[in-house]
């Protein structure tokens, strides 16, 4: 051990000499700036200087990492120009390379560290004084996004100790960025590895404010290579120290990176090295896809040495982060000294291949290399590289991350004066067999051209991938870029299937397996023929347009036809249907219609020529019957208060179809003779009309609107149910669809089971309930909308009455009269429904007579009436909530009920059919009026051949008018200077009908 303790005192002032002679030559020097930027460019491979120097220890040492790759593959190299720190960018290194300044950093150790990402580049440099005065250990992080580098603040590592510090490696984990470094203290022969850390990804932050002192500390110099595996999942730091060598590991789980949460400092090899002589640190480099660990280091003959010459270790780590390293292997004895091998410098490529670069001699050698591949316990021969310059010295290699490109990108120190150059050299391939991975989710499309597009995922190689390889039907078809995961393959047949597979290969021609296969039929671009034929018919029993046309063909096959109305896309059929039916028309409205045929390609052919259609009005009546007993007469009443004549078509299932022409400002009727029921019956109209069915039922009389779908609801109701009382033999709920497609309806009444009924599409049809069945209300429910009537048989007479929904519930309606003081008026019934969701309180007033209260439940029923004797109107019904509201009138043996009008249903001219007091049997015939407004309204009443009747109605109040015995005609028109409303009362016979003016 004396002599080792005498060779260690004489390296610390050999390591002082390091310190100042280099700075005496560059004081002698002149003071311009000594590093030049070359913009250099070489024959791929061959030495090429990518910058110089006025230092001769501008590229020291082993232990630092000073070339790194970015994720574009060129290279960052880092080194002191004689006054500070520079890092260059070299763009094509293997082929053209050129060089550019990114940074500089004050200090001259200066060490990197890249992690290249998919489209972005981590950078970090750290620097330390050791030749030069200036801040002591200095960090900076940046980012380089393919054109430019981001540069955050130069920051200062705490921890300093004094200027000696020296031989700076970093590494970010991930979570932590760990710095190390030498520290010699100025030469004070204290000698120790130190660590900083923070959590702060830029360094700008979050430091220790002290260092952590990883070493004992010794007499020698003490150089840390240190890396991050994230294979490994863990941080490894190598070092000489006490003439031996020395390593620690932090796994990732651990809390922190501080002292306790490393390995304890174990032994990498049990001998002594050469105290570091040379300044020669060992390094470590990290197979990131097998976890293997490899250690470099020359050692020289010096300092009592167990051995010398370039040694390699090859380490395995278990999951404590303890590594088991193989025997220490010489790969090249040859030529040491006690300064010789000086320096070293190790890396792994993708296929776990490693290389070993070192200089044989401090001066006047050379630069020699040799290879390991597993299981790494015989090198290859060493070959000597054919340098450029003089004195090749500190080789350094992209160690942090797996070799690729194809190459190995070897820098080092030439020159034995200023200018020092920093060399570039690409000669030596990497050989690669590794294939990329199989290209995933290969998909194939088709266009109109026709052509074929196919996309693919990314593959992956050890290296990089080149291109991809695309086969058709197992030939190969062409290849793209690696950067391109799409090809449209043009040269196809129309209607043709083709195969398709894809491989991906690399710079070595390693072709990948091919891709599963994907099938595609080439595209059809021929459209089909246009329709021909084309028209377009409006409905005569249905509110709608029938469009037909004839085939179109095609070449392979017509798949369907769109049907267009006025331009826009109105519906499509497939390719065997050449009929639509437009449902969603207006009446009386005109319509312009095309269509086009589209094959499986959506080839769409031009439109067709336009057909054009106007609808027809179409109104409903759910029965009509000449041929029951006692069914005297049915007419079909029409009239037309318009301008101009209307052509009408009165249909019924069973009949033959009645036209009629209905002259402007007139009425008309029709019938379909005796012997005829069925229905519904259809009323269409080219304009418009309004339509009612009169009907002599033995010495009775009723009247009922006509409606249209517009006033079909799915749930509807009816206030009352008779089949209990004293002559009403038949009280039926008819039913009718004016929808195009079927329906089945519930109509329920409370305390009897359900009837349903299914309903064919414009079909009719009617539900009854048991003999002694009483109630209401009667509730008609579809999943469409329906139109419902009653038609009620008592005694000898009989009344029909549409069935009314909760929209025209009113909390204010109109009864125009009340009578139960006259002769044969047996009863009076104001019967309410609340169709609402909470109960209402209803208040049924006639003036002069006690007024009438009840609350109706929600959903149910109830009716008031006055006392015998009370005569007059008009009846108001108000209350809390919509209701529904009607007035059940017997008369004699007749009965009849009408729906209570609100105001809203109030007109300036309105219409009554028909006025008859000249038929036999026609008593009375008057027209009643009311005034629901708040000023008196000016009514005139008029019939063709007969003067007009005149009054005056007060506001809220009624009146009525009749025209002298003998009149018979209409249409009756009743204008008003205030929105009114108006009914016919008629006695016929011993019966009696009301009807609401339309």
């Amino acid at each position: 051990m004396a002599l080792r303790n005498a060779g260690e005192s004489t390296r610390h002032l050999r390591r002082m000499a390091r310190a100042v002679l280099p700075i005496l030559c560059v004081a002698a020097l002149t003071q311009t700036i000594l590093f030049t930027r070359s913009q250099s460019v070489a024959a791929g491979g061959s030495p090429v200087t990518v910058g110089t120097s006025s230092s001769p220890m501008a590229y020291q040492h082993p232990a630092q990492d000073k070339v790194a790759y970015l994720h574009d593959g060129s290279l960052l190299v880092a080194f002191f120009n004689g006054s500070h720190g520079v890092v260059d960018r070299v763009t094509n290194p293997s082929t053209s390379p050129v060089t550019s300044l990114v940074q500089t950093i004050g200090g001259d150790e200066v060490t990197l560290y890249t992690l290249p990402g998919s489209g972005t580049t981590d950078v970090w440099i750290q620097a330390g004084h050791e030749l030069i005065s200036g801040a002591l250990e200095q960090i900076q992080h940046g980012v380089f996004n393919g054109s430019a580098f981001t540069w955050d603040t130069q920051t200062e590592i705490p921890g300093a100790i004094a200027s000696g510090r020296q031989d700076p490696s970093v590494t970010w984990t991930g979570k932590w960025l760990i710095a190390t470094w030498w520290d010699d203290t100025a030469g004070s022969n204290s000698d120790n590895v130190f660590m900083n850390w923070t959590t702060d990804k830029t360094g700008q932050s979050g430091w220790l404010s002290s260092a952590i002192q990883m070493t004992t500390t010794n007499q020698n110099p003490t150089q840390v290579n240190i890396r991050h595996s994230a294979k490994l999942g863990a941080t490894i730091a190598v070092y000489g120290t006490h003439c031996q060598i020395f390593y620690r590991t932090l796994v990732d789980s651990k809390a922190d990176p501080s002292l306790g949460s490393w390995t304890s400092e174990a032994l990498v090899d049990s001998g002594n090295d050469d105290c570091e002589g040379n300044f020669g640190g060992p390094q470590v480099a990290i197979d990131e896809s097998s976890g293997d660990v490899h250690a470099f280091k020359a050692v020289t003959g010096s300092n009592g040495a167990s051995w010398s010459g370039v040694t390699y270790w090859h380490g395995t780590m278990g999951s404590s982060g303890t590594i088991t390293w193989s025997s220490r292997l010489i790969v090249d004895g040859s030529g040491t000294s006690s300064t010789n091998p000086p320096d070293i410098a190790g890396a792994v490529d993708s296929s776990g291949k490693v290389y070993i670069f070192w200089a044989t001699s401090v001066s006047g050698g050379a630069i020699k290399y040799a290879t390991l591949a597993s299981p790494f316990t015989s090198p290859s021969a060493a070959t000597t590289v054919a340098t450029s310059g003089t004195q090749p010295r500190y080789p350094h290699l992209p160690a942090q991350a797996p070799l690729t490109g194809g190459y190995v990108p070897l820098v080092y120190q030439t020159g034995t004066g200023n200018p020092y150059s920093i060399v570039l050299q690409t000669a030596f391939s990497i050989s690669d067999t590794a294939p990329p991975t199989v290209p995933g989710n290969l998909v194939a499309s088709t266009t109109k051209k026709p052509s074929v597009v196919l996309t693919w995922d990314a593959s992956t190689d050890n290296v990089g991938v080149t291109g991809y390889t695309i086969y058709r039907d197992g030939s190969k078809l062409a290849t793209v870029g690696g950067s391109t995961l799409t090809y449209e393959d043009t040269a196809v047949q129309t209607v043709t299937t083709y195969t398709y597979t894809v491989d991906a290969f690399d710079a070595a021609a390693n072709h990948s397996a091919q891709s599963a296969p994907v099938s595609a039929n080439a595209g059809d671009n021929v459209p089909p023929s246009v329709p021909a034929g084309v028209t377009a018919t409006a409905g005569t029993t249905a509110q709608q347009v029938s469009v037909s046309w004839t085939a179109s063909t095609d070449n392979v096959g017509v798949t369907g036809y769109t049907i267009y109305r006025g331009g826009t896309q109105l519906g499509i059929v497939s390719g065997s249907t050449l009929t639509y039916v437009d449902g969603t028309v207006a009446a009386l409205t005109s319509y312009s219609y095309t269509v086009d045929a589209f094959d499986a390609a959506a080839n769409h052919s031009a439109q067709s020529a336009a057909a054009a259609a106007t609808t027809l009005q179409i109104s409903y009546f759910n029965w009509f019957d000449l041929s029951s007993p006692g069914m005297y007469n049915d007419n079909i009443h029409l009239l037309n208060a318009g301008a101009s004549a209307a052509n009408v078509t009165v249909s019924m299932a069973g009949a033959n179809p009645i036209n009629v022409n209905v002259p402007a400002g007139s009425e008309s009727y029709a019938t379909f003779g005796r012997g005829k029921i069925g229905g519904p019956v259809f009323v269409a109209s080219d304009k418009a009309i309004r339509a009612s069915q009169r009907v002599q039922y033995y010495s009775t009389f009723n009247e009922v609107w006509a409606q249209t779908a517009n006033q079909a609801a799915t749930t509807s109701y009816i206030t009352w149910f008779d089949k209990a009382s004293p002559g009403m033999f038949n009280d039926n709920i008819h039913l009718l669809n004016p929808n195009g497609t079927s329906t089945t309806v519930d109509v329920s009444l409370p305390g009897a089971p359900t009837q349903s009924l299914p309903l064919a599409a414009w079909g009719g049809g009617y539900v009854t309930f048991p003999t002694g069945t009483i109630g209401g209300p009667v509730t008609v429910s579809a999943s469409l909308p329906v139109l419902a009537s009653q038609r009620v048989q008592y005694y000898s007479s009989f009344n029909e009455v549409w069935a009314q929904s909760a929209a025209q519930a009113a909390t204010t309606s109109y009864v125009n009269w009340y009578d139960k003081a006259s002769p044969g008026m047996n009863n009076d019934n104001i019967h309410l429904m609340n169709p609402g969701g909470s109960s209402a309180t209803v208040t049924v007033t006639l003036a002069g007579a006690t007024t009438q209260m009840v609350d109706v439940a929600s959903g149910g029923g109830a009716y008031v009436t006055f006392p015998k004797g009370s005569i007059g109107g008009p009846v108001m019904v108000s209350s809390t909530q919509p209701v529904l509201a009607s007035q059940r009138v017997q008369y004699y043996s007749t009965f009849n009920e009408v729906s209570a009008q609100s105001a809203a249903q109030a007109a300036t001219t309105s219409y009554v059919n028909w006025f008859d007091k000249s038929s036999v049997g026609m008593n009375n015939d008057n027209i009643h009026l009311l005034n629901p407004g708040g000023t008196s309204a000016d009514v005139t009443v008029s019939v063709p051949g007969v003067p007009s009747q005149t009054a005056t109605v007060a506001a809220g109040g009624e009146a009525y008018v009749t025209f002298p015995a003998g009149t018979i005609g209409g249409p009756v028109t009743i204008t008003s200077t205030q929105p009114i409303l108006a009914s016919q009362r008629v006695q016929y016979f011993s019966s009696f009908n009301e009807i609401w003016a339309a």
